[in-house]
């Protein structure tokens, strides 16, 4: 509350630790041991940082409902108290940066398989790419739409119950009832798609 300062707090994970940037440094270290030129351990200055940030989405509202991501979970919190209306564990070996985006009566969610800002700021594919979808009130899971590739986007047709999901190489058109996907187009990267295509409409839902 502005007025009073009084509120509630959500405590969650949005981090992991960076396995292959210990790697390089276990590998360095064990090397200097070997060859007797370290004793104990040393950093060497190879790039990367220990941990992996920003495991999480969007926050997405609607009334007095907030919908989140975390490594952990995904929740749907009544803001007015902090409670959880409904969440959904979330495999931690599989998270990356994520996305969640609502309509009327269903909670998207896609995890983009790559993390934004890392490697230099190119960023890094990282975790496993997979959309899901969420029953808005209960909670209860419609479907899990795993992918090869990290996902860059996803586009709903709701009229045609289907949805889009693009890769940086790949489009395939899936159900928005079971995820199952009914087609596919493969194409070079760099290539652009021609936008009579897939984008006939302007009244689709984006995930950044």
């Amino acid at each position: 509350d502005l007025g009073t300062g009084e509120g509630w707090e959500y405590k969650a994970n949005t981090h992991a630790r960076n396995r292959a940037a210990q790697g390089r440094r276990a590998a360095a270290t064990g090397f200097g041991i070997l060859s007797g030129l370290l004793t104990g351990s040393y950093m060497i200055p190879i790039g990367g940082s220990d941990r992996i940030t920003g495991i999480c989405s969007n926050m997405a509202t609607s009334g007095d409902t907030l919908f989140w991501a975390s490594r952990e979970f995904l929740s749907c919190i009544y803001m007015p108290t902090g409670d959880h209306l409904w969440y959904d564990e979330l495999p931690v070996d599989k998270m990356s940066s994520s996305s969640v985006f609502i309509d009327a009566s269903t909670v998207y969610f896609l995890n983009k398989g790559r993390m934004p800002g890392y490697f230099y700021g190119m960023g890094m594919d990282y975790g496993e790419a997979f959309v899901a979808a969420y029953d808005r009130w209960t909670g209860d899971k419609k479907f899990t739409s795993y992918s090869d590739l990290p996902i860059t986007s996803v586009l709903l047709d709701e009229e045609r119950d289907e949805f889009f999901q693009l890769s940086d190489t790949r489009l395939s058109k899936r159900s928005l009832v079971t995820g199952e996907e009914l087609g596919y187009m493969v194409f070079e990267f760099g290539d652009s798609i021609p936008a009579g295509t897939v984008f006939a409409r302007n009244d689709m839902f984006f995930a950044d």
